[in-house]
């Protein structure tokens, strides 16, 4: 062992080299399952033809079986036109949130009114899925819930 692991040893601090290194190796193998559990649901998603059509372009299924082509990880939300695809549902939310909850859109300083996010798009659907049937429209194919 080295001098400084030596003095930290006896001063009552026991980490070791070891775990260090233990650390780390374990964080590569979640990281690994992670990808590994991402290109399994790839995969299956492309059996059942469950991928929008913008999404599906940028895996490569022949060669890596399910991992994104190279310099290409494409976020699932937007089209190949950078376009958010839940744009209606965005706006409908909008217009309920101005009806039922009007102290969301206060006035900034600057004179504008604050930003609604896109991320809470997947809620408010969550909400709507709960009272009545919804649909989303991606490419060709068509989700019921």
């Amino acid at each position: 062992m080295s001098q400084d692991v030596l003095g930290k040893f006896n001063s009552g601090i026991s980490i070791s080299q070891t775990a260090e290194r233990r650390g780390y190796r374990g964080v590569r193998r979640l990281r690994e399952r992670h990808l590994l559990r991402r290109e399994r649901l790839h995969r299956v998603l492309n059996i059942l033809d469950f991928l929008p059509i913008f999404y599906k372009k940028q895996i490569d299924f022949d060669q890596r079986f399910g991992q994104f082509k190279i310099n290409a990880e494409p976020r699932l939300a937007y089209n190949e036109n950078n376009q958010f695809i839940f744009q209606k549902s965005f706006l409908e939310m909008i217009e309920d949130f101005r009806k039922s909850q009007p102290h969301l859109f206060y006035k900034k300083e600057n004179g504008k009114e604050t930003l609604i996010p896109y991320d809470w798009t997947i809620y408010y659907l969550r909400k709507k899925a709960l009272s009545e049937k919804i649909e989303i429209r991606i490419s060709l194919v068509i989700i019921e819930f």
